[in-house]
């Protein structure tokens, strides 16, 4: 399960932990907590913490970018996982919050 606060930055953040997990075998924690790029106005926001040389090939490419001054912006997801009955979870570093199985 995974969800987030945000506004229009819910579903593209939603969509990115999913994609973290499913296709880059992050673990729960990992794919919440991984930078975050966001693609809802005419521009690409990205997190301060994706590589310069990124936003720079984007820029290069005629991509209009905007980097977010904060380390953890953009929708703080939560998530909590079960693999082989195993529970594990992780919650965005930006906000209040924890996954805890019980």
């Amino acid at each position: 399960m995974i969800g987030a606060p945000g506004g229009s930055y819910v579903a593209p953040a939603v969509a990115q932990g999913i994609m973290n997990m499913l296709d880059f075998g992050m673990s729960t924690f990992e794919a919440v907590a991984a930078p975050r790029i966001m693609g809802v106005s005419n521009a690409i926001d990205i997190s301060n913490r994706i590589r310069r040389n990124v936003s720079d090939e984007l820029t290069a490419a005629g991509y209009d970018v905007k980097r977010s001054p904060q380390t953890f912006p953009f929708a703080a997801l939560h998530a909590i996982g079960i693999v082989n009955g195993v529970c594990s979870g992780g919650a965005d570093p930006q906000r209040d919050g924890m996954a805890i199985a019980v």
